[in-house]
Formats: structure tokens, C-alpha cells, sequence
């Protein structure tokens, strides 16, 4: 870039302006103006001014340019963004999609693996069955071959006695038979009758023995459900056994709280009581109070009007209209100003003056005569208030007959 020169430099030459550019390539061979006359020091200031004006509105065009340049890939890289932001929406909502695919899929193949379970269970029970069954047949085949090899044996050792009578038989003339023998006929008919006999017996022992096995498996059904009942009665006296240490721990707990509540009205008691006692002293105690301050205070203004030598009353009727009610004793709030007619009303009549014992007399009777007392003075102190209220009222209406009878005399002269 080039150099600007300071204003002084630029002054010091005559008839001559300077022409700057951007920072790069150099231009050569750039004519220098000639003025008619040389410039003056604020023209070239002037100059100096423009120049740096030009050089800062075309570095503010780049920047400018810049700024779009940044701007527009500001604007593709938030198209982007937006478009990778829908991409992985979309994504989301895929892998959301195949994550309730999987959970589905994982429901289903727990389904079918408990009803695979169930059904294994249930094959397997059917096949003990069916190999116990099997074993009995096989004991029971066993037994059979057994019989069957022992008649095979008893059939062979037999059949030469049957093979010796079908000789004998054969031997005998054709009417051997049709003799009348009593004999022959009671051992035929003995042999019919045993063989019968046997027979009966025979399917009574199967009858019997098809009884028994159906006792036993009756039996087995009773010994199976017995034990069921034995583990669902173990299973309910597990849950009654669980909720009986539940309820003794309830109970526990609730016997504790009945305790602490225990102690604490005992607490509250002895504390109810110790305040009660605490109430019942202070109530003497201001009882007592009350009593001496009303009784020292009825002695000394009876002794300080009787020193004074005033009269304890009222004055007479004729007078009232400019009376003062002033209340004599200690407690007097101000001094009656001279002149004025005074009603002095008494705070009390003193008392007989209460010994030592009366004073100190905290039972039931003498509490219930200072509380008489008591009362007796506050109807007084009622009285002359009422007293005081009228007075009041009366000479108010006296000052208003006055104000009247002052404001129509001019009138009445004229």
C-alpha cells in the first residue's frame, strides 16, 4: 500500500497533486497534474481528507462484500443444518419406529416362550404320566408272561393225565357212558358246581382287585389334593402370620403413643395444675393489691377533707348552674379554680382501718369480702361519674340559655 505523505510534505511542494491507490501492484508512469496556481494549506488538508474518505468507504465496500460473502454462507450453513436437522428427525422417528417394532417383537417372543413353557410343562407331566402308565403295563405284561409260562407248565404236566383218561375213553365200549352210575353224575355235577364255583370266585378277585386300584387312585387324587390344601393353607397362614407381626407391631407402636400421650397429660396436668395454682396466687395477689391501694386511698382523702374541714355533699339547688364537680383526694387530676361553686363528692368512705391479720386473711371468706369491697367501690365510682356526667349536661345548657339570652339583647333594645 502506499504511503501518504504528512501534511507538512505535502505543503512543501509547489504546483503538484498526489494521486493514492489501494496496497498491490504499483501503477507506473501516473501523470503528475500541473496547477495554475499552488494550492493553499486547506486545500491539500481538503485533499488529504477525500483520499482517506475514498481509501475507508472502499475498505468499507469490502468489508462489506466480506460481510455478504460470511452471510451468504451463514445462510448455507443453516439451510444445512436445517436439512440435517429434518434428516435426524427423521432418523429419530425411524429408530422410535423400530424401537416399538423390537419392544413388540420381544412382547410376542415372551408370549411365546411362556406358552412354549407352559406347553413343555404340560408334555412333560403327560409324559411321567404316560411312563408310569407304561411301567405298570410292563409290570403288569410281566405278571401275565409269568402266569402264562406257569399254565404252559401246569397244561404240560397235566396233559398226559388228559392224554391216559382219552385212552381210557377210547377204550370204553360206546354204551359204557349211558349206565345210570349215581356216582358218575355226583362227581360231574361236583366238578360243574366247583368249576362255577371258581369262576365266580375268579371275577369277584378281578372285580375286587379293579376296586382296589380305584380306591388307590381315589386315594392318590385325596393324598394330592391334601397336599395342595396343606400348601395353600401354609401360604394363607404364611400371609396371616405376615399381617399378625404387622398388627403387633401396630400395636407395638400404638401402646408406645398411648404411653407418650400418657405422660403427657400427666405432664400437662401437673403443668395444668401448677398454673392454676400460679392464677390463684396472682389473683390473690392483685385482690390484695386492689384492696389496700382502695383502702389507703379512701383514708387519706377522708383525712384530708376532714383536716380541710369541706363538707362531704352536694350544694344546694340554686347554685348547681355554676357548680364544679371536683373529686377530693390524692387522685385529684387538677386544683378547682376560686370563685366557682364546687360539688366535692368523696372518693369513699374510709373503712374501718383493717389489722394486720385482716390484711393478711387470704382464705375464701376474707378474698370474698375484698372482692365486695371492691365492687362496692367501683358502684361509687359508677355513681359520681354519673353525677359528674349530669352536672356537666346541666351547665352546658345553662351556658346555652346564656349564649341566647346574650345574643337577643341588642335585639330586644332596639
Amino acid at each position: 500500500m502506499a504511503e501518504v505523505e504528512p501534511v507538512s510534505a505535502v505543503g512543501a511542494r509547489d504546483g503538484e497533486t498526489f494521486v493514492t491507490q489501494r496496497g498491490g501492484k504499483i501503477i507506473q508512469g501516473i501523470p503528475v497534474l500541473q496547477n495554475e496556481r499552488p494550492p493553499s494549506m486547506f486545500e491539500s488538508r481538503r485533499t488529504l481528507q477525500s483520499t482517506l474518505l475514498l481509501r475507508k468507504k472502499k475498505e468499507m465496500q469490502a468489508v462489506q462484500a466480506l460481510l455478504e460473502k460470511k452471510r451468504a454462507e451463514f445462510a448455507k450453513r443453516m439451510e444445512e443444518c436445517r436439512e440435517k436437522q429434518e434428516e435426524l428427525r427423521a432418523r429419530q422417528k425411524k429408530i422410535r419406529d423400530d424401537v416399538t417394532k423390537f419392544e413388540k417383537h420381544l412382547k410376542d417372543n415372551d408370549a411365546k416362550r411362556q406358552r412354549a413353557n407352559l406347553k413343555a410343562q404340560t408334555e412333560r407331566k403327560l409324559r411321567e404320566m404316560k411312563e408310569m402308565e407304561m411301567a405298570a403295563l410292563q409290570r403288569q405284561l410281566h405278571e401275565e408272561q409269568l402266569k402264562s409260562e406257569k399254565m404252559l407248565r401246569m397244561i404240560k404236566k397235566y396233559q398226559i393225565y388228559e392224554r391216559y383218561l382219552q385212552s381210557v375213553v377210547d377204550i370204553l365200549p360206546p354204551d359204557y357212558l349211558d349206565v345210570n352210575e349215581p356216582h358218575i353224575n355226583d362227581i360231574l355235577m361236583r366238578h360243574k358246581t366247583l368249576v362255577e364255583t371258581n369262576d365266580d370266585l375268579v371275577a369277584t378277585v378281578q372285580q375286587s382287585q379293579d376296586e382296589i386300584e380305584h380306591q388307590q387312585a381315589q386315594l392318590a387324587g385325596l393324598i394330592k389334593a391334601k397336599n395342595d390344601l396343606i400348601l395353600v393353607y401354609n401360604s394363607t397362614l404364611g400371609t396371616q402370620q405376615k399381617k399378625l407381626d404387622q398388627l403387633k407391631q401396630e400395636c407395638a407402636y400404638l401402646e408406645q403413643r398411648l404411653e407418650e400421650r400418657d405422660n403427657t397429660g400427666k405432664e400437662r396436668a401437673s403443668l395444668n395444675h401448677l398454673d392454676k395454682l400460679r392464677i390463684l396466687s396472682e389473683t390473690k395477689l392483685a385482690i390484695n393489691n386492689i384492696f389496700d391501694r382502695v383502702g389507703i386511698h379512701s383514708r387519706a382523702a377522708f383525712a384530708a377533707a376532714a383536716a380541710a374541714g369541706v363538707p362531704v355533699g352536694t350544694l344546694p339547688t340554686s347554685q348547681t348552674s355554676q357548680a364544679r364537680i371536683v373529686i377530693s383526694g390524692p387522685d385529684a387530676p387538677f386544683a378547682p379554680p376560686t370563685g366557682v361553686p364546687i360539688i366535692t363528692v368523696p372518693t369513699l368512705v374510709p373503712p374501718p382501718n383493717p389489722t394486720a391479720k385482716d390484711m393478711g386473711d387470704n382464705t375464701l371468706k376474707g378474698l370474698a369480702d375484698k372482692l365486695h369491697a371492691i365492687q362496692d367501690r367501683v358502684l361509687d365510682l359508677q355513681h359520681i361519674a354519673q353525677r359528674a356526667e349530669q352536672a356537666i349536661a346541666q351547665e352546658r345548657a345553662e351556658r346555652a340559655k346564656k349564649h341566647v339570652i346574650l345574643a337577643e339583647g341588642p335585639t330586644a333594645k332596639t
